[in-house]
């Protein structure tokens, strides 16, 4: 019959086409644009002092009257301690060895993860920056017992903070490992929504999905506890030791507006421009309003920003993009009362705008991150002692907390109409 593709398969050649294409969307935003500050940190935490009163030895009074009584200034203190953020690599010295050479590999095999890993960290410390402080990486619905985990939301899917071969726990916010312990992803579902973990659980509302060992019984949060979530709250609660709901603490509080619906700029629902008001009479005097691309895009559809024909009306105008790395920008727009910096992130939380005075949203480190190389080394054999294999590693490390320094004059506006984020 003659030679056939069949017959002569074990002599061709296999022709990779390189490099490798990433499947990935690993584009971070969340620190260029909140422009916060990193304040170096020695010691055992982070104190601010608040002046957060004004004294009451103040009055008029009539001709030889008594003069008002002496007062006093009054001060708080906010305390941040730091948190541990730590990515760890290992290569095995035969895969480095077969991956040497562009022959061999498309990849050196170490540098890869070690170019990856610094992705990964990028990714989670995103979801950490949006977060409120729990760990909690996805609410669940109602399913099992099954390995398939039905989720209250696809947006931690689509966002990429739950991805095929991370490990997970599954439990209570008290007990956040009591279903299952360090159990990898093997498959993620937006439509369902969905995880699929190596580990049968029978899930209710009360239980969350947690990235694996990051939150133990307690809770002990060992992530940063104070993301953006925290900071700007949709209702008093307790951030740097101190809680915004006791009387006298109302300083602390920043503004929140939980009107929800449809975005505008003026008008009723979720009113943008009404709430930069109010941030600026509260004494902001540099703020950023973050949100989905969605809420962005029915913002700029609405009929504050359109007229009949479609077209954008002639009392906006568009000034000062500006382009950060990763491929976003933003966009600045002035209405007559000064311009406003509108920008949308992926990884912000769908239905809220974030309304934010950047001068007092901090974040507390010592520095970025770096290699863990205190003996001088970066990457460690792993070939010395008991247990010794042929393999190496390599730690990437942070240490670091987020905080304010005050928070009256930022806004979080929430239950804003937002479809998945789009």
């Amino acid at each position: 019959m003659g030679a056939t593709l069949s017959t002569i398969s074990n002599v061709l050649k296999n022709f990779y086409l390189g490099p490798v294409r990433d499947q990935l969307n690993s584009k971070v935003l969340a620190l260029q644009l909140l422009q916060v500050d990193t304040e170096n940190l020695e010691g055992l935490q982070a104190v601010l002092p608040l002046h957060t009163s004004r004294s009451a030895g103040v009055g008029a009074r009539a001709e030889l009257g008594t003069l008002p009584s002496a007062g006093n200034q009054v001060y708080a203190q906010a305390i941040y301690d730091l948190k541990y953020h730590y990515g760890r690599v290992q290569v095995s010295g035969q895969a480095i060895a077969k991956s040497a050479s562009d022959a061999g590999s498309f990849l050196r095999a170490m540098r890869a993860e070690l170019d990856y890993i610094k992705d990964d960290l990028a990714i989670d410390f995103a979801r950490q920056v949006y977060g409120d402080g729990t760990g909690q990486v996805a609410q669940c619905g109602s399913s099992g017992p099954s390995t398939t985990v039905t989720l209250a939301s696809a947006e931690q899917i689509k966002k990429g903070f739950l991805y095929i071969g991370m490990l997970v726990d599954v439990g209570t916010a008290a007990a956040p490992s009591s279903l299952a312990s360090a159990s990898p992803i093997s498959a993620v579902a937006a439509a369902t929504p969905s995880i699929t973990i190596g580990t049968s659980v029978t899930v209710t509302g009360a239980n969350f999905v947690f990235r694996a060992g990051n939150v133990t019984a307690g809770p002990v949060v060992n992530e940063m506890d104070a993301g953006l979530q925290k900071i700007l709250a949709t209702s008093a609660n307790t951030l740097g030791g101190i809680n915004a709901a006791s009387a006298g603490n109302e300083y602390w509080a920043n503004i929140a507006d939980t009107t929800g619906g449809a975005i505008t700029l003026l008008g009723a629902t979720a009113p943008l421009l009404v709430n930069v008001n109010r941030a600026m009479s509260a004494g902001a005097d540099d703020l950023i309003a973050v949100t989905t691309p969605g809420i962005v895009r029915r913002l700029f559809a609405s009929n504050d920003f359109t007229n009949a024909g479609g077209g954008v009306t002639g009392n906006v105008r568009f000034v000062n993009t500006k382009q950060y790395n990763g491929g976003y920008s933003t966009l600045t727009f002035d209405t007559g009362g000064g311009p406003i910096t509108l920008a949308s992130d992926r990884h912000a939380p769908w239905g809220k705008v974030f309304i934010i005075d950047r001068n007092h949203i901090k974040v507390f480190s010592p520095g970025d991150w770096d290699f863990m190389q205190r003996d001088g080394l970066t990457i460690h054999s792993m070939g010395v002692g008991a247990g010794a294999v042929d393999a190496y590693e390599a730690t990437l490390f942070r240490y670091a907390n987020m905080g304010s320094d005050r928070r009256n004059s930022s806004v979080v506006v929430s239950g804003v109409t937002d479809t998945d984020g789009n």
